[in-house]
């Protein structure tokens, strides 16, 4: 309900028992505040990501899409949180220049994670 990371005790550190607190955690979910996110996304994620399990940017993603919101989704099934390969790196170029200018400037974008052959849902 409350995390799906690798390192709980990072969030505990910062929102404290999700059993005592659990407001906290409720008030920073993506999820409960689609309906207000107006940036342009680019969620971008890797199957090998063990940090940032891959159903929390698919959830990000359809939640925003099912909305009509402006976000695309970047899956790289070799890479990991980071994007460290090369050949990786055309396919998020690509598509980070096609959003809006202004969304760049305010980095507008959410990575949950990297990756490597690129697969685009949306947009």
């Amino acid at each position: 309900m409350f995390t799906t990371t690798d390192l709980p005790s990072f969030w505990r550190r910062d929102f404290g028992d999700p059993l005592e607190q659990p407001e906290r955690y409720l008030a920073n979910s993506p999820h409960l505040h689609a309906d207000a996110i107006s940036t342009p996304m680019l969620v971008i994620h890797g199957d090998k990501d063990y940090r940032v399990p891959i159903g929390e940017a698919l959830r990000l993603w359809a939640d925003l899409s099912g909305r009509s919101k402006d976000v695309r989704f970047l899956y790289f099934p070799d890479e990991n949180h980071w994007i460290l390969t090369p050949r990786a790196r055309p396919g998020l170029v690509r598509d980070r220049a096609g959003l809006p200018r202004t969304a760049r400037a305010r980095r507008g974008m959410a990575a949950a994670g990297a990756a490597v052959s690129c697969a685009r849902l949306g947009g």
